[in-house]
C-alpha cells in the first residue's frame, strides 16, 4: 500500500516594459511517499515447453510426488524443486521525504515589428531523497559494506543535485505580412527523479532478508527453499551515489504558411537528445559469465558482516541516453464553408539504451557495456499519419435534420 502527500508553493509575476514582457517567478515543492509493502514469494518451474510462475506458498503447500529421473527438468513441478525464486519476506515500511525548488527568469522582446525573440533561465533543485527514520541502506563496493544512513558516516545516499536551464526561441514574419511565419528554439529541461530510485534501499538487510535465487543448473529443493536460497545469497539493492538529474536538450526549427481557403501549412524540424536517463544495472555482474565481483559481504560490513550476496544487486543508475529526430508536416484548415480539418505527417527516427528500464527492470545485456543496447526505440515509429475532419451537413429544413455533422 501507498499513501502519497504533495505540497506545493508557487508564484508568477509579469512585468511589461517597453518592448519586453519579463516573467520570473518560483516554486517550491515536498513529496512524501508513505508505503508499506509485503509479499508471499514467487518461484519458477521449468519444463521443457513452459515455465509455470505460481506463488512461494502454493508451491509448498504441494506434494512431493516422485519422478522419473529425478531431478528431470520435464518433472521440477512432481520433484518439488524450482530453478527460481523470490520473495521478501516480512512487510516493510517507509517514509521517503523530497523536496524542490525552482526559480526562473523569462523576457520576451520585440526586437523590431517583424521579429519576437525569447529567452530565459531557470535553475533547478532537486532534492536528494530521505527516509523520516534513516531506513535506507546502501552497499559501498570499496568496503563491500551495508551502511545504513545516518550511521558510520553515511550521509545522503547520492549527491545533492542542481541544474541550469537555458531556453531561447525567436519568431521572424519573414515577409511583414502575418502569412509567413519562421520559428526556432533551444530549451534544456530537467526531470524529477522519482522515489522508486531509492525506495528499493529499504528492502535491504536488516529491515528485511529478500532472497533471490536463479540458477536453471541448479534447482533447490522447495519444502527449504528460503533457507537454500538464502544461503546462496541475499537480494541487495542500491542506487549510484552520483546519480544525476536525467535532462534532455529540445530544439527546432520550423515555417508556418498561411494558404488560401483559411487553410494553415507547417512543415520543421523537432529534435532532442537526452542524457543521465535512468536505467537499472547489475552491480554485481559476473565477470565473463565466471564468479561474480561481490560473493559476500566483508566481515567489518556493520550490517550482516560476512553474509552471501552472490546474487544481482540492483543499482538505480543514471547513465542512459537517447535521441530523436524527425520531420512533422501538418495542415489545418478552419471551419470555412462547413468543413473544417486537421492531418499531419511526421517521419521520425528514435534511439536510445533504455525505453522501458525506466521503470525499474533489467533491459541491460551488459552492465558494463551499456552502448551495446544502443538501437531503434521500443515506441520508435519512422512514418505516422493522423487526420481528423469535420463536415456540418448542408441541411437546414427543421430541426429534424439541422445541426449534423
Amino acid at each position: 500500500g501507498r499513501f502519497d502527500t504533495l505540497g506545493v508553493f508557487s508564484d508568477t509575476a509579469t512585468l511589461l516594459k517597453g518592448k519586453h514582457t519579463i516573467k520570473f517567478g518560483g516554486e517550491f515543492r515536498r513529496f512524501l511517499e508513505a508505503s508499506f509493502a509485503g509479499d508471499t514469494g514467487t518461484l519458477t518451474y521449468a519444463t521443457s515447453q513452459v515455465s509455470s510462475t505460481i506463488s512461494a506458498a502454493d508451491a509448498q503447500a504441494k506434494s512431493q510426488a516422485p519422478c522419473s529421473p529425478p531431478g528431470a527438468t520435464c518433472n521440477q513441478f512432481a520433484n518439488d524443486i524450482a530453478p527460481t525464486f523470490s520473495i521478501q519476506p516480512t512487510t516493510i515500511t517507509s517514509r521517503i521525504y523530497t523536496n524542490a525548488a525552482g526559480v526562473f527568469l523569462q523576457d520576451n522582446y520585440k526586437l523590431a515589428s517583424n521579429l519576437t525573440l525569447e529567452a530565459g533561465l531557470r535553475f533547478e533543485w532537486n532534492g536528494t531523497p530521505t527516509e523520516g527514520e534513516n531506513r535506507f541502506v546502501v552497499f559501498n563496493p570499496a568496503a563491500v559494506s551495508l551502511v545504513q544512513t545516518g550511521t558510520n558516516g553515511q550521509g545522503s545516499v547520492y549527491n545533492q543535485n542542481y541544474n541550469f536551464e537555458p531556453r531561447v526561441g525567436f519568431a521572424l514574419d519573414m515577409f511583414n505580412n502575418g502569412r509567413s511565419i519562421l520559428r526556432g528554439g533551444y530549451g534544456y529541461l530537467v526531470d524529477q527523479p522519482t522515489e522508486t530510485n531509492v525506495s528499493g534501499l529499504t528492502t535491504n538487510p536488516p529491515f528485511t532478508t529478500s532472497v533471490s535465487y536463479s540458477n536453471a543448473a541448479a534447482p533447490i529443493p522447495v519444502a527449504s527453499i528460503y533457507a537454500s536460497a538464502k544461503a546462496v545469497g541475499l537480494a541487495v539493492a542500491n542506487v549510484n551515489p552520483n546519480f544525476k538529474n536525467s535532462y534532455i536538450e529540445s530544439y527546432n526549427l520550423n515555417v508556418q504558411q498561411a494558404l488560401p481557403g483559411a487553410m494553415v501549412f507547417s512543415i520543421g524540424y523537432y529534435g532532442s537528445v537526452g542524457r543521465h536517463l535512468r536505467v537499472r544495472t547489475n552491480q554485481n555482474q559476473p565477470i565473463n559469465g565466471g564468479a561474480r565481483p561481490y560473493p559476500t559481504l566483508a566481515a567489518s560490513s556493520p550490517i550482516a558482516p560476512g553474509a552471501s550476496i552472490n546474487s544481482n544487486i540492483a543499482e538505480a543508475n543514471s547513465i542512459g541516453i537517447s535521441s530523436y529526430n524527425g520531420m512533422w508536416v501538418t495542415l489545418n484548415k478552419n471551419m470555412g464553408h462547413g468543413l473544417q480539418f486537421n492531418m499531419n505527417y511526421d517521419w521520425t527516427k528514435s534511439l536510445d539504451e533504455n525505453s522501458l528500464g525506466s521503470q525499474g527492470g533489467y533491459v541491460l545485456q551488459d552492465s558494463t557495456n551499456p552502448k551495446n543496447n544502443w538501437g531503434p526505440s521500443d515506441y520508435d515509429v519512422r512514418n505516422h499519419y493522423a487526420g481528423t475532419a469535420i463536415y456540418a451537413l448542408p441541411f437546414k429544413a427543421n430541426r429534424l435534420v439541422s445541426g449534423f455533422q
